[in-house]
């Protein structure tokens, strides 16, 4: 597909940078020049129209680009494995002209088709652009007007769908027909599946607004084109249906009113109508084909065994409604969508991950504007609105966090994919491989690795083999090797297991963007990184220890937005963040105990951070009092830590101490007695939760005042908390009405 050339410029790109230092070019510079310049012109045409009009080329496109990137591939990694370790290296590339000018062919055929289009519908609308308010000459049609108004008007209890066909260009002039007909009456029309701005300028100019309280209804699959038809209009979302409503509407398709009259079949039923993951499209198929068979427990149980493939390859209609969905993706978005198949049925996958995997697999374009990770959110954002992917879980803050897609869908990916050589599969759950053929000779130019459920006893040396990848998520039992530098293209680092480790080899790897080790990562005496990290984001978890602090760590991760850091105790040591201006999520835990914990007061924090999550550590007041100068924090979360303050442990928020942007507020497994606050303290609080703390005695009433707090969680607390909780919730319904407000206790 025509969407490989998005990941052949970003090789290109790479290539050309003048700032790398990687590699030497030689003669191969000027067609490598070129060969970008081709396909950056081919991508910007692709990205201006409509994949459908240029559906003819798209498989020579995908061929041509993913030749060359093959080729460019190939040679880069044979020149690594190679090229000793840190030694600059020529680029060959043979075969580039040949593939340049393959690419050159299909831009030539690319233009052709552009222009004929273009013509085509430039005489076209030029030809036949018509007002509704202007006279036009209708002619010959009245003998058919009067036929349909007859049968329209028809005394039939029955629907009647009245089809009209004709040879094109004969029902032309219905448009200002139309018009005319609604002009000064009250109507109501229906528009099925509408799909693009395009198609509803064209019919909206003839739909008259007189003031009649006329009607018309949508259906759409993208909330995009909902918003463009009425921006301010309330969009009504429908539903999958449930469990119960599935098996419901089957019963009914299969015995109408009648009802099953069968447990065994029953039984066997609700197992179907549950395959069917709440589409009433699929609840039809599939109600269809038990229709026709025998009302057997043995039949049905044949069915039922793989329900999904009974519906797809018993009705093609089926299959072109859902290939509809990914036919109109815009095609920057159909790669991400299709690599949705190479996860298992009913698999929830956090945004994060899949943002960092499409970014390694080169899908993922950067405007100028926006990095990688931005415009990835974006993509995540456009699938949502069309119905493609669900958000399955939400953080604290209300912001998706998990995603997965509909098991048809889920076919329908792996079917296209299958049909565009885009992707295969080997066993979701441990390895992702796309692009390339599932062999070992093509593992060298593997992008993304995904081996998780695989614990190895040692770091697999195979792996440093795959100096192509981009992406690699593993779980180890051993320390992380040095060897890792090799990986030299690596973004995305993820580890399930692993022991602590300097990995000193790590910092070696400057395209670094995740690093998520579920260990501590230290810094040894005397070690001095050598690479500014301006691409790392993410880092968890660091070991703040004097020879960090001496190494100037932290001015050598400018760019960072979540970190995760583990404090040792020294007298000595200061943890200044402040210089982190784009840092917005901390997680810092102390290995302290309350004997001497002085960690928090050793902490300084930029003006940037929306996110803290403090554990294991001492709280003092004058460390929530600087939390307060933080404008943009919107959560915090206290867990496991001792509240320290003359007399019981409480923390009482002081006049003017003001969280102004906090948003949630998190305690759990705290010492906490007493809290003392009120609305002007938390005044845009939305969400309070309250886990563990069993010495806390209540929770303060004028919290209840917070006009934006809309939930209270509480989890194993004293009961006093949750009466207090219940309290504020039965104020605010009796004196303010507001019902908005929910209580949860467990």
């Amino acid at each position: 597909m025509a969407y490989n050339l998005q990941s052949l410029i970003t090789i290109l790109e790479q290539i050309m940078d003048p700032k790398q230092t990687r590699w030497i070019l030689g003669p191969e510079k000027p067609q490598l020049q070129s060969l970008l310049e081709k396909a950056a012109s081919l991508q910007q045409i692709l990205d201006t129209h409509s994949p459908l009009k240029l559906e003819c080329l798209q498989s020579q496109i995908r061929d041509a680009s993913q030749k060359a990137k093959v080729i460019i591939e190939s040679n880069i990694v044979d020149r690594m494995l190679l090229t000793p370790q840190g030694v600059n290296f020529t680029l060959l590339t043979p075969n580039v002209q040949q593939v340049t000018q393959e690419l050159a062919s299909v831009m030539e055929q690319v233009v052709k088709v552009k222009e004929v289009k273009t013509v085509l519908s430039s005489s076209s609308s030029s030809s036949f652009s018509h007002d509704p308010s202007s006279k036009s000459m209708v002619v010959g049609v009245d003998a058919d007007l009067l036929l349909l108004k007859e049968r329209l008007n028809a005394m039939c209890s029955n629907l009647e769908i009245i089809p009209i066909v004709g040879m094109g260009g004969i029902e032309i002039d219905l448009q200002d027909i139309l018009y005319r007909r609604l002009y000064g009456i009250r109507y109501m029309i229906v528009f099925d599946d509408v799909w693009n701005p395009e198609s509803w300028d064209k019919i909206r100019r003839y739909l008259p607004d007189n003031n009649t309280g006329s009607r018309i209804v949508i259906t759409t699959r993208d909330s995009n084109m909902a918003k463009y038809v009425n921006e301010t209009s309330v969009q009504h979302r429908v539903q999958l249906l449930n469990k119960s409503t599935s098996w419901d509407l089957l019963r009914q398709i299969v015995f109408g009113e009648k009802g099953c009259p069968d447990q065994e079949l029953e039984r066997v039923g609700k197992k179907i109508s549950s395959d069917c993951d709440g589409l009433p499209l699929a609840i039809h198929v599939i109600g269809g084909v038990l229709s026709k068979v025998q009302r057997s427990r043995d039949v049905w149980e044949l069915i039922s065994i793989n329900a999904k493939s009974a519906i797809v390859e018993s009705d093609k209609q089926f299959s072109n409604i859902l290939s509809l969905s990914y036919n109109h993706l815009p095609i920057h978005l159909k790669p991400c969508f299709l690599y949705m198949g190479a996860f298992p049925e009913d698999y929830v996958i956090k945004g994060s991950r899949l943002k960092q995997i499409w970014i390694a697999e080169g899908f993922v374009k950067s405007d100028g504007d926006k990095g990688l990770e931005e415009v990835a959110e974006d993509y995540l954002k456009a699938l949502v609105e069309r119905n493609l992917l669900f958000v399955r879980h939400k953080k604290s803050n209300g912001k998706p966090m998990s995603y997965s897609i509909h098991d048809l869908l889920r076919d329908l990916c792996i079917r296209k994919a299958n049909e565009e050589e885009f992707l295969q599969v080997k066993n979701p759950q441990s390895f992702i491989c796309t692009d390339q053929m599932i062999i070992f000779l093509a593992l060298r130019l593997l992008r993304v690795l995904h081996v998780t459920e695989m614990v190895f006893d040692q770091f697999p040396k195979e792996i440093f083999q795959l100096v192509n990848l981009r992406y690699l998520a593993f779980s180890c039992a051993s320390h992380l090797p040095n060897g890792i530098s090799r990986l030299w293209n690596l973004q995305t680092l993820i580890s399930e297991r692993v022991k602590p480790s300097f990995a000193s080899g790590m910092w070696e790897i400057s395209e670094l963007r995740h690093i998520k080790l579920k260990t501590l990562i230290r810094i040894e005496e005397g070690h001095k990184m050598k690479l500014v990290h301006k691409k790392l984001q993410t880092l968890y978890h660091v070991r703040i220890t004097p020879p960090l602090i001496r190494s100037g760590f932290f001015a050598m991760i400018p760019n960072i937005i979540k970190l995760g850091i583990n404090f040792v105790h020294s007298p000595c040591i200061v943890v200044d963040l402040s210089r982190l201006h784009k840092l917005e999520s901390l997680r810092c835990q102390s290995d302290l105990k309350r004997d001497g914990s002085r960690f928090l007061q050793k902490l300084m924090l930029p003006c940037s951070l929306r996110k803290l999550n403090v554990a294991h550590c001492v709280l003092f007041g004058s460390f929530l009092k600087t939390l307060c100068g933080l404008g943009n924090l919107e959560v915090l979360k206290i867990s496991k830590c001792v509240f320290e303050s003359e007399g019981d442990e409480e923390w009482e928020a002081a006049e003017g101490d003001e969280f102004c942007s906090l948003q949630v507020l998190s305690f759990q497994s705290l010492n906490l007695v007493r809290w003392i606050a009120d609305e002007t303290n938390f005044p845009r609080l939305r969400h309070l939760i309250m886990s563990r703390c069993c010495k806390l005695e209540k929770i303060p009433s004028a919290i209840g005042d917070i006009p934006t707090l809309k939930r209270i969680d509480i989890g194993k607390c004293n009961a006093s908390v949750v009466d207090s909780a219940q309290q504020i919730q039965k104020e605010q319904q009796e004196e303010y009405a507001n019902y908005d407000l929910q209580v949860y206790s467990w």
